[in-house]
């Protein structure tokens, strides 16, 4: 199976067999109103989507008059007269199909008789086919003059113009085309919202065998279509192409039915797609053969594609669809939100060897350095719950000694003990709390009958120069570096330590907290029945231990736009000097795209609500990156300095306000520590086309820890992942660019007393000169923002 189930229609010219020959293929026809159009047959064909579309062929030549301009209302009353057509027999859609090419000055003239007709089409969606090559012009001009139609208003009778998508022609090889031109033009039409590509039959050559097939690059364009929710639709040759003689046109529609039972099922023997293509004309001698060898190279090319993966399958509704972003600060998310995060597996991976190395880590310091641990939690309070266990914590603050159990079971000598507290922000259903226990669990810990948690049976101590700190990452089952070696080793601690656990889940939604409760009762994991569920917003959270190990997953689809610095700096008053968070750090990246459609929807909307002042979450689809690399903006970093109070380079110090109200979240001494700003540049390169420009994606990169990376940006992807679609910040007006145009991004992260924002503008510079400069989008958080 390849990238998506196959998708293919004929074209069919002026001679249209009847379409039961067609052997239940879908087919594009002609739009006629002779006998043959008018049979029983073919409107049950429409309904049975045996007929996709309808083509109705404009000849501007037809309409010239001598020392006259056009005869558009002549071209007008002819599209009208197919669209009456179209609508009558309940197609869905109408090809318009200008078999001669539009001089550049009528563009306007073309465009504006396309879009008056578009008013008829009620839901017969009108299309219009553009030759691959040098057609992108006409299609810009038509999509300005109708980016003025488009409504939201689903009852209003603008609600059905404009013409939004397009059929793309690859008519020929282009063996005058350089090959990065090539690549500029298909970004291009990649950046649009494609219905079809049409491959005529001047698009295949000859490869050695004799048999149909297409040049590399051409090939390659066919393939990043197949990998859309498209139609590929092959050319019927007409009647009488070259030596075809009536009879074999007649058998090259009856041919379709035995090659169409092949689709989606076993790969196809290899065609002529396999060899090279010599550069000879190809001669249409047989068209029953040509149609058949045809099909068999387009579901050849299918088959060799990479078969879909499981989140690209689930993705399907969600492509080019807008949502605005979470705010899981201010609002409580639902079962299902909770329900979908918790299904990718791969996040869940890249978090559990995060937290498996921080461990190692930090178990290493607890161990070897008596001074380590307890006397941060001395600092805290000390230990009174080890008085329920029959333990006493002894110990002084200043010496930083640890503490020292007595085991009351066996009435050996005391051994020493130390404490580490791990805190999951955030705790939703609790996913992460579980990834920490199974890390716990892989490198070797076991909890006993007392509550405490020592070293596997088979093992005393750690050897005395530590685990290494990378050993403890995947894979999570089995023995690793990192694992606890046996008391035999010559490298060991004397006398052997126990280290107790000590867990809180901080979740401030109380339906999340409820279900937290249950699973500490309930769930079959043991070490559930020492974790503490405390409700509360975490940044009023005041643990009466020291933190250890931090763990959230706070991160947007920019890092910060769920306002993760805001909330995880209060924590930072109770972390111990050698405590470890994960993640460690995060930065936003931008990069500029073409996307028509995603500009097109805003387009709908934006009189009434202001929808190009507001980012979304999308799962971008039909779109093309205009410039390499995404460029990195915003850096938080966590990592505690050496004292432990506070974030490294990338965030600010914050000291926190004394105040008496708890009901006003005011943490900060200054509200804008956490403002930024950002300017990117990037130099556009077209090689002499124009580029459009619909806004920037927006992604994140964070360093969990050391080794451990959870990323959408597209230099250091993780694959796979389900959890985060890209930002789109759109642009209110679409960019003409052109080669060597300078493209700026000035964008601000900006914060006041309850809300977080992001504005941004958008600067060309085309030589010297600041050829546009937009308006500040989303000026003081006006129409989008984040509530603290």
């Amino acid at each position: 199976m390849g990238a998506r189930p196959l998708q293919w229609a004929l074209w069919v010219g002026d001679a249209v067999r009847p379409l039961e020959d067609y052997g239940g293929q879908p087919v594009i026809v002609p739009v006629s109103k002779s006998e043959n159009s008018l049979s029983p047959t073919i409107l049950q064909s429409v309904s049975e989507a045996k007929v996709l579309a309808f083509h109705a062929t404009v000849r501007l030549s037809k309409f010239s008059r001598p020392g006259e301009n056009l005869d558009w209302l002549g071209v007008e009353k002819q599209l009208g007269e197919a669209v009456e057509w179209s609508v009558y027999v309940g197609a869905r859609m109408l090809v318009v199909n200008p078999v001669e090419k539009v001089p550049e000055s009528c563009y306007v003239q073309f465009a504006r008789v396309l879009l008056r007709v578009s008013c008829r089409s009620q839901e017969c969606e009108i299309v219009l086919r553009c030759r691959f090559l040098d057609e992108w012009n006409l299609w810009y001009v038509i999509k300005q003059l109708g980016a003025s139609l488009w409504t939201a208003d689903t009852n209003s009778v603008n609600a059905h113009r404009g013409i939004k998508r397009v059929c793309v022609s690859l008519d020929a090889h282009y063996p005058n085309c350089p090959d990065q031109l090539f690549q500029n033009i298909a970004a291009r039409w990649l950046g649009e919202d494609v219905a079809m590509l049409l491959c005529t039959t001047t698009a295949f050559k000859a490869n050695q065998q004799g048999l149909p097939s297409m040049v590399k690059r051409n090939r390659q364009l066919v393939e990043t279509f197949l990998r859309r929710d498209l139609y590929v639709v092959l050319e019927m040759p007409a009647a009488g192409n070259s030596a075809t003689t009536p009879a074999a046109d007649t058998a090259a529609a009856t041919i379709v039915s035995a090659v169409a039972a092949t689709t989606n099922t076993a790969a196809p023997a290899t065609p002529g797609a396999a060899t090279a293509v010599v550069a000879t004309d190809f001669l249409i001698q047989d068209v029953r053969k040509y149609i058949e060898q045809t099909v068999l190279w387009l579901q050849y090319t299918h088959h060799q594609l990479p078969p879909l993966l499981p989140t690209e399958i689930s993705r399907g509704s969600h492509h080019d669809y807008l949502q605005e972003p979470l705010q899981p600060l201010a609002d409580n998310l639902t079962a299902y939100t909770y329900s979908v995060f918790e299904e990718d597996r791969i996040k869940y991976d890249l978090y559990r060897a995060a937290i498996k190395e921080q461990l190692v880590n930090l178990l290493q310091k607890a161990l070897l350095d008596p001074s380590h641990c307890p006397a941060a939690h001395q600092q805290h309070g000390g230990r009174p719950d080890l008085v329920a266990t029959g333990c006493t914590a002894t110990g002084s603050p200043a010496t930083g000694a640890a503490a020292t159990a007595t085991d009351s079971g066996s009435g050996s000598s005391a051994e020493r003990f130390t404490t580490v507290h791990i805190a999951y922000l955030g705790g939703g259903r609790g996913p992460l709390m579980q990834e920490c226990f199974d890390a716990l669990m892989s490198l070797g810990w076991r909890r006993d009958e007392t509550g405490f948690f020592y070293l596997a049976p088979d093992s005393t101590s750690f050897p005395a120069d530590g685990p290494s700190p990378t050993g403890g990452l995947p894979p999570t089952g089995g023995p690793s570096a990192a694992s606890p070696v046996p008391a035999s080793s010559t490298n060991q601690v004397s006398p052997v330590r126990a280290v107790r656990f000590s867990f809180s889940v901080v979740e401030k939604n109380p339906c999340a907290a409820l279900v937290l409760r249950q699973r500490v009762l309930a769930d079959p994991c043991e070490w559930w029945r020492d974790v503490e569920v405390v409700e509360t917003d975490m940044r009023e959270w005041r643990p009466r231990l020291g933190v250890d190990l931090v763990v959230s997953e706070l991160l947007g689809s920019v890092g910060d736009n769920e306002l993760s610095p805001e909330c995880l700096w209060p924590v930072y008053r109770s972390l111990t000097p050698q405590g470890a968070v994960v993640p460690l750090e995060h930065t936003s990246y931008f990069a500029p795209i073409a996307a028509s459609k995603l500009h097109r929807q805003l387009a709908t909307e934006s009189s009434a609500t202001g929808a190009f002042d507001a980012g979304y979450v999308v799962d971008l689809y039909n779109y093309t990156t205009l410039a390499q690399p995404a460029l990195p903006a915003f850096r938080f970093s966590y990592k505690p300095d050496a004292g432990g109070h506070g974030p490294g380079d990338g965030v600010k110090g914050v000291v926190e306000t004394e105040t008496k109200d708890r009901d006003v979240i005011a943490h900060y001494r200054r509200v804008d520590e956490f403002n930024r700003f950002a300017r990117l540049r990037w130099t556009i390169q077209s090689h002499g086309e124009v580029v459009e420009c619909h806004g920037f994606a927006g992604y994140f990169s964070s360093l969990l820890s050391p080794s451990v990376i959870c990323s959408i940006a597209p230099h250091d992807e993780s694959r796979d992942m389900d959890s985060w679609y890209p930002l789109y910040l759109p642009v209110e007006r679409s960019l003409r660019l052109e080669d060597g145009d300078e493209l700026e991004l000035h964008i601000w992260r900006v914060c006041d007393i309850s809300r977080v924002w992001y504005e941004w503008l958008v600067q060309v510079q085309r030589g010297a000169t600041i050829y546009y400069i937009s308006r500040i989008h989303n000026w003081a958080g006006c129409v989008w923002n984040f509530r603290k």
